[in-house]
């Protein structure tokens, strides 16, 4: 695990390391920034962060050295460095977030997409919910777990409320 001082002459300096390079990629660590490196690929240089987080190593890309300044890249180092030093996991947030902003037809389609085991007639019945509960495709995952919280919201649709529960528990399946 090579240590140095990362300046902006040592991330240009690497552009020779990558012509040089096999397949494989060289991780540098900023001996100012404990956890702060630069991964040095083939066709890119990466900023990352590494930590362990609850007992588990957890590396975060920062961003593209070609987009990010060096300045840039650490501070944002220094923001991630402080929630994985809280115990926040920023790859499991971000995943989070993902999920919250889906929409059930969206996370539909997914769970088809990754469920290959399926009959092929079960796949078609769950197509044809997706076209028959149209209005409620467009809601958002996030919201509509707050509907199923709060019962009265699907009382008396029973067809609705199993679908409803079904999504729920693909949510949790695919997080």
């Amino acid at each position: 695990m090579p240590t140095l001082k990362l300046t902006k002459k040592a991330v240009l300096g690497f552009n020779d390391l990558q012509k040089q390079s096999s397949h494989s990629l060289k991780r540098f660590y900023d001996s100012e920034l404990t956890g702060f490196g630069i991964t040095i690929g083939k066709t890119s240089k990466t900023y990352f962060v590494q930590r362990n987080v609850k007992g588990k190593l957890v590396r975060v890309t920062v961003g593209n050295a070609k987009i990010y300044k060096l300045e840039e890249a650490r501070n944002k180092a220094r923001d991630l460095l402080c929630q994985m030093h809280n115990g926040i996991n920023p790859n499991e947030e971000k995943k989070k977030s993902q999920v919250k902003q889906m929409t059930v037809r969206q996370m539909m389609e997914r769970y088809l997409e990754y469920n290959t085991n399926m009959k092929p007639s079960t796949g078609e019945k769950y197509k044809l919910c997706i076209e028959a509960l149209e209005g409620l495709m467009k809601t958002s995952l996030h919201y509509l777990r707050k509907c199923v919280l709060i019962r009265s919201c699907i009382s008396g649709l029973s067809m609705i409320k199993s679908q409803i529960f079904f999504v729920i528990r693909l949510q949790k399946i695919l997080i």
